[in-house]
């Protein structure tokens, strides 16, 4: 018996592909198919009948003892009851099939949601909701990249400075807090068009969450997430922080020091934000002093005291879009 008659699982456990959920009553759908099968059965006695009248009235007319209309009309009679047995096995497959659907089992490992019905209850076919499985591991995370970035990994891809198989792409999602979640994910959808109100495309990453069977999950279905897209890696990239870079009418600009630790301004061509740093694509080249701090006391020519900072740290594997 289940716990509530028809009912075999436990609210708000995890349930494993093919565990039996509910059993609707199946007396209805049980005599639907008994009344198909004997239906089936008299026409299959009815064709055995017609073989045997068609071979007499074959003979017959061959005599002269019987008409050729009574021929003719046996064997339409015997191909009538073919197409009757062909109907009947057709309605009693139906009638199994839908016998079958009364016991209702979980298509796929998952956490089950709350029972709408309860034993007893009337249930109508393609409309009620019984109850709903949620799929835990994997996960899947949906996420909008913007024309702007989209157009933006178009130009990388064509000069060859990230993965050319974007199901190569690594995605990875910061819990609320603050910390890394444990497992990569990858691509496996996007989106062949952007959605014209939002001027985003959607895109879909698949993570494992294998301690789905535990209550205190970290990838929680419904939640929001901050998700890091890394797409390849752009070697020998100039990399500075914001704070060293000062953006005015007349475009950003960066200080540096000299041999003879005098400042010197440099006009900058930025490609984009990198977390809190800004890729540089024409202003400075590797080796170069930058001033981080104290920006605003930074004057052209003047003599300064610097004191070196060391390197921030670098991404784990690729770039980030």
């Amino acid at each position: 018996d289940g716990l509530d008659g028809g009912r075999y699982f436990i609210e708000g456990t995890v349930v494993q592909a093919g565990d039996k959920l509910y059993l609707i009553d199946p007396r209805p759908f049980e005599a639907e198919l008994l009344a198909n099968e004997g239906d089936l059965e008299k026409s299959r006695a009815a064709l055995t009948y017609w073989n045997a009248e068609v071979e007499r009235y074959t003979v017959l007319a061959k005599k002269g003892a019987a008409s050729q209309e009574k021929m003719q009309s046996s064997v339409a009679k015997r191909d009538e009851t073919k197409a009757s047995i062909l109907t009947g096995e057709a309605n009693v497959a139906s009638a199994e099939l839908n016998l079958s659907y009364t016991d209702i089992t979980a298509p796929f490992t998952g956490r089950i949601q709350n029972t709408n019905f309860h034993v007893g209850d009337l249930i109508t076919a393609n409309q009620d909701t019984l109850t709903t499985l949620i799929q835990l591991d994997p996960i899947y995370v949906v996420f909008n990249l913007s024309r702007s970035q989209i157009f933006e990994l178009q130009r990388l891809g064509e000069s060859g400075k990230i993965l050319s198989n974007w199901q190569e792409f690594v995605v990875k999602v910061t819990l609320p807090n603050g910390k890394l979640y444990q497992h990569a994910g990858s691509l496996d959808f996007i989106s062949s068009q952007i959605n014209p109100s939002t001027d985003n495309l959607m895109v879909r990453a698949i993570f494992p969450n294998p301690s789905a069977a535990n209550p205190l999950i970290d990838l929680i279905p419904g939640q929001y997430v901050a998700v890091e897209l890394f797409v390849g890696t752009q070697k020998d990239a100039i990399v500075v922080p914001q704070t060293a870079v000062a953006i005015g009418q007349a475009g950003p600009i960066a200080f540096t020091v000299d041999k003879d630790n005098k400042v010197v301004p440099n006009r900058l061509e930025l490609q984009r934000e990198y977390g809190q740093n800004w890729i540089v694509t024409k202003g400075l080249k590797a080796g170069d002093r930058v001033i981080v701090e104290g920006l605003a006391k930074a004057k052209p020519g003047i003599t300064v005291k610097p004191t070196d900072q060391p390197a921030g740290p670098t991404p784990e594997e690729g770039e980030e879009a």
